[in-house]
Parts: structure tokens; C-alpha cells; sequence
């Protein structure tokens, strides 16, 4: 019997033995993962948050844009009354020396 006690605990020796590989084995395939999980998420935050610059940035240049718009919609404004006033007075002129000059004639 004693015999028999020492081959069980040999075998199980041999069991507990191989367990513990696996078990390293798998823990090192967890670790393995577990750091890829943590580079892929660090990537992924370095995507967004350059993305979010971008988002930024883009954001900033629409505005810039929409205010030259603003500005140059009202230069054109400026312009266009500038030549209304000019054409008008122009034309009061002419208008009033034909009058002027009829007048004379008749």
C-alpha cells in the first residue's frame, strides 16, 4: 500500500505540474492580451483626441471664414450705396441741367 500512496502522489506531482504550466502558459496569453488591449486603447485616445483637435481646428476656420464673409458682404455693401449715391447725384445733375437748359431755350 505504501507503494501505492507513493505513485499517487508522484502522479499527482505530475498533474499539479502540468496545471501550473498551463496555468503560466495562460496567464502569460492573459498579459500578452491585456497589454495589447492597452495599446490598442491608447491608440485609440491618441486618434480621438487628434481627431478632436481637428474637429477644433476646423471649427476655428469656419468661423474665421463665415466673419470674412460677414466683412466682405458688408465692403460690397458699402460700395454698392457709394455708387447709388454717386450715380443718383449724377443723374440729379443731369436731369436738373436739362431742365435748367430747356428752360433757357424756350
Amino acid at each position: 500500500m505504501g507503494e501505492q500512496n507513493v505513485e499517487l502522489i508522484e502522479q499527482n506531482v505530475k498533474n499539479n505540474t502540468e496545471d501550473i504550466r498551463d496555468l503560466k502558459k495562460w496567464r502569460f496569453n492573459v498579459d500578452r492580451e491585456m497589454n495589447d488591449l492597452k495599446t490598442n486603447q491608447e491608440i485609440t485616445k491618441n486618434g480621438l483626441q487628434t481627431l478632436n483637435d481637428s474637429v477644433g481646428d476646423l471649427k476655428k476656420d469656419v468661423k474665421d471664414l463665415r466673419q470674412e464673409l460677414r466683412d466682405d458682404k458688408d465692403e460690397q455693401l458699402d460700395r454698392m450705396q457709394d455708387f447709388a449715391w454717386k450715380f443718383g447725384s449724377g443723374l440729379a445733375v443731369t436731369i436738373i441741367g436739362g431742365v435748367v437748359t430747356a428752360i433757357l431755350l424756350i
